[in-house]
C-alpha cells in the first residue's frame, strides 16, 4: 500500500473503534495487511447477525465473502450488509429511489453473453412494486483501480453473436468503442458496462414493462482531514477523478440506457455516496450511530 491507502485505513480503523467503542481484533499472521485491517471474527465487521436466508446468498456468490472479503476493515460487502441488513428495508421519501419496503437479496448475479461462465454479480438488488435498485457498492476500490477499459475489457464482449438479444449487440458496441476512446481509468467503467448489459438482459427477460430500474453506483467518501495537506488533495483529486469519469461514462452509454425506454422501462444510472444511502434508509438511531464508523 501506498501512503495515502495507508492512512485511509488508519482512518477507517479509528472510526471503527469510536464508533463502536471497541478495539479493533485482528488476525494473528505475518502478514502486515492483514495483522492490522483484518478482522479475526467476521462478526465484529458486521452490525448484526446475517439470517440464513442473506448468509445464503452471499455463500451462492461468486465472491467468496465470507470466506475472505468480508473480514477486511475495507470490505464493501461488509459495508453493503451493514447499511441493508436482513431480508428487507424501508426507504424514507426522497428523490433516489421510491418510498417503501423492498425485499433484498445480496450478490445477484446476471448473464451478459451467451456461453460465458462470468456473470454480472451485482452487491445488492433491492425490488418493491414496480420499482428496483441494482446496487454497486465501493467502499477502498476507487484508490486502487486505475485500469483502462480497453485492457479490462474481454474480448467476448466485442463479438456481437454472443449477445443474448442480437438487436441490443449494435448498441452496446457503440457504446465499446466510445468507452475505449474516452480515457477512463479511474471509474470502473468495464464492470459498470457489464452490469447494464447483465440488467438489460434481466429486464428484457422478466418483461418489465412499467417498471423503474435503477443501477445505483454508492462509492465510500471521505469528508474529514486526514491530518496531512498533501494526502487530502491526493485524495480529493481522485474523488474528482471518479465523479468526472462517472459522467463520461454516462455519456459513452447514452444509447443503451435510452433502448429501455422501447420496453416501456424507466432506467438510471445513478453515482451516490455511501451517506446518500444511508440518509434515506429507515433505520434505528442505534444503528445509524454505529454506521458512523464509515
Amino acid at each position: 500500500m501506498n501512503k495515502l491507502q495507508t492512512q485511509v485505513h488508519e482512518y477507517l480503523k479509528s472510526k471503527y473503534q469510536k464508533a463502536t467503542g471497541k478495539d479493533m481484533l485482528c488476525q494473528k499472521t505475518l502478514s502486515p495487511t492483514r495483522s492490522k485491517y483484518y478482522f479475526e471474527n467476521l462478526e465484529d465487521n458486521l452490525y448484526e447477525k446475517m439470517s440464513d436466508r442473506t448468509r445464503g446468498f452471499f455463500e451462492a456468490g461468486s465472491g467468496e465473502e465470507l470466506k475472505d472479503k468480508m473480514f477486511a476493515l475495507r470490505s464493501s460487502s461488509a459495508m453493503t450488509f451493514n447499511l441493508l441488513g436482513n431480508d428487507s428495508i424501508t426507504v424514507k421519501p426522497n428523490n433516489l429511489l421510491g418510498a417503501g419496503e423492498y425485499r433484498i437479496e445480496y450478490e445477484k448475479q446476471l448473464d451478459t453473453l451467451q456461453k460465458s461462465k462470468a456473470p454480472a454479480n451485482l452487491d445488492a438488488f433491492l425490488e418493491k412494486t414496480n420499482e428496483l435498485c441494482f446496487c454497486e457498492m465501493k467502499l477502498f476500490e476507487p484508490l486502487y483501480h486505475k485500469t483502462s477499459f480497453q485492457k479490462e475489457l474481454p474480448s467476448s464482449y466485442e463479438d456481437m453473436e454472443r449477445y443474448i438479444y442480437l438487436d441490443s449487440a449494435y448498441f452496446f458496441k457503440e457504446s465499446i468503442e466510445k468507452l475505449k476512446a474516452s480515457g477512463i481509468k479511474r471509474y470502473d467503467a468495464c464492470q459498470m458496462f457489464k452490469h447494464t448489459l447483465g440488467i438489460y438482459n434481466y429486464a428484457r427477460k422478466n418483461e418489465l414493462k412499467g417498471k423503474k430500474i435503477t443501477l445505483l453506483n454508492c462509492i465510500w467518501t471521505l469528508n474529514e482531514s486526514l491530518g496531512d495537506k498533501k494526502l487530502d488533495q491526493q485524495y480529493n483529486q481522485i474523488a474528482l477523478e471518479e465523479r468526472n469519469e462517472f459522467n463520461k461514462f454516462i455519456e459513452c452509454m447514452f444509447n443503451p440506457i435510452n433502448a429501455f425506454s422501447k420496453f416501456g422501462i424507466d432506467f438510471s444510472i445513478k453515482l451516490i455516496t455511501e451517506k446518500d444511502l444511508e440518509s434515506i434508509l429507515n433505520i434505528s438511531e442505534e444503528k445509524r450511530k454505529w454506521l458512523k464508523r464509515y
